[in-house]
């Protein structure tokens, strides 16, 4: 079994779902830089203020993350079985 698919519509397929979300990371990531450039200047006790607001951040998108990933395997899963009438029951 071949570990690399060579089928361009996957890969197009891919790019076209991943540009989106790198995109988005990508921009949360300069947003939370910039804050901490502007605020930098104004003291520590600020500095830190917004050091800890963005680990709150980073932990809610964790949890984000790991719900939505949850969900996927098990909408896989149902999906997979044929079960799909299993899985919108659970709606």
């Amino acid at each position: 079994m071949s570990i690399l698919v060579k089928d361009k519509h996957f890969y197009a397929s891919l790019f076209k779902i991943a540009l989106p979300v790198t995109l988005q990371s990508t921009l949360l990531i300069g947003i939370n830089m910039a804050d901490t450039i502007m605020v930098g200047s104004l003291g520590e006790f600020q500095l830190s203020a917004t050091s800890l607001s963005n680990s709150f951040y980073h932990i809610f998108q964790i949890l984000c993350f790991g719900i939505g990933y949850g969900a996927a395997v098990l909408t896989a899963q149902y999906w997979g079985a044929n079960k799909i009438s299993g899985l919108l029951s659970m709606v």
